[in-house]
């Protein structure tokens, strides 16, 4: 597979590039890139299509096991010859191995490289040749095209509702434990909505937050040395995708919000009817009104 690996800086562009090259394959994995149509996804455009994987924030760095995962699933769809555009090169550690992982999945025949610091970098398996693409638009016009494309998603959604118990939850620490009697955790004088143990941690989802000599109770008594306590607007307006068992995504949604009295997800998709969705992604992006993005919560912040 003799792709060509893509490295530039936050205000490179390689638009110009994927246009002159229109029937070879672009695996973009860079979620914040509005080019691509797709944002907060891993994308691959094919001669099928675009084929894409959710990844729920713009951060590429966020959940980097998610997008080295997505670009394992989606190289072996690419064919021969393609581009595979990096994510905005950074230097810190997290964002330097990430990127050399990234190369090592690929194996690319060559390095395009647009950044300095970058192109010093010295544990690429291939030495990359220095570039120059364009630069990206000003923030301010970014900041608008990923705000109309959020509000065509809402203004496309309908509301629905996916049973939680149908339901398997990733992306977020809600759904990873094991779930609590919430009559033992009221007797520890903790009134919650949700309770789980996910090892060392007591994971709790309340409206008010309970007193310290409750948690403390509660912690003793479910064996946790720990407690992370969520409200429940926390939820609302969260990104999320759509999946089915065997890992395909097929739709974006935005939380309304968890009834967890009902035992209910609430959330504005724009999946054709009706909704079944074995899996509900859970990203990191919060959107509000009319597309306006409300910032990112911290990984395994819910």
């Amino acid at each position: 597979m003799p792709h060509t690996l893509l490295i530039g800086g936050p205000d490179h562009t390689w638009r110009d590039l994927r246009k002159a090259h229109p029937d070879r394959p672009w695996l973009c994995l860079d979620p914040g890139d509005p080019d691509t149509g797709l944002l907060a996804r891993v994308a691959l455009r094919t001669d099928r299509g675009w084929l894409w994987r959710f990844y729920g924030a713009l951060d590429p760095l966020r959940a980097p096991h998610s997008l080295l995962a997505a670009a394992a699933e989606l190289l072996p769809e690419m064919g021969d010859d393609g581009f595979v555009r990096l994510f905005p090169w950074r230097r810190s550690p997290l964002a330097r191995e990430t990127a050399l992982l990234v190369d090592r999945l690929v194996r690319p025949a060559r390095i395009l490289c647009a950044d300095s610091d970058a192109l010093s970098e010295s544990g690429w398996t291939v030495g990359p040749e220095a570039t120059e693409p364009n630069r990206g638009f000003p923030p301010v016009v970014v900041q608008a095209q990923r705000r109309a494309h959020w509000y065509a998603l809402l203004d496309q959604s309908e509301l629905r509702e996916i049973p939680l118990a149908d339901t398997v939850l990733l992306g977020a620490r809600i759904g990873s434990g094991i779930r609590l009697p919430l009559s033992e955790v009221e007797g520890c004088g903790v009134h919650a909505l949700w309770a789980e143990r996910c090892g060392p941690t007591l994971y709790l989802v309340c409206k008010e937050g309970p007193d310290q000599d409750a948690i403390l109770r509660a912690t003793s008594v479910f064996e946790c040395s720990r407690a992370q306590v969520v409200s429940p607007d926390q939820f609302e307006g969260l990104l999320c995708g759509l999946s089915r068992l065997n890992g395909d995504d097929f739709a974006l949604g935005v939380l309304q919000s968890i009834d967890f009295a009902s035992g209910v997800l609430r959330l504005w998709t724009d999946a054709v009817p009706p909704v079944s969705a074995p899996v509900v992604k859970l990203g990191g992006l919060r959107l509000g009104a009319k597309g306006v993005e409300l910032g990112e919560l911290k990984p395994w912040q819910v």
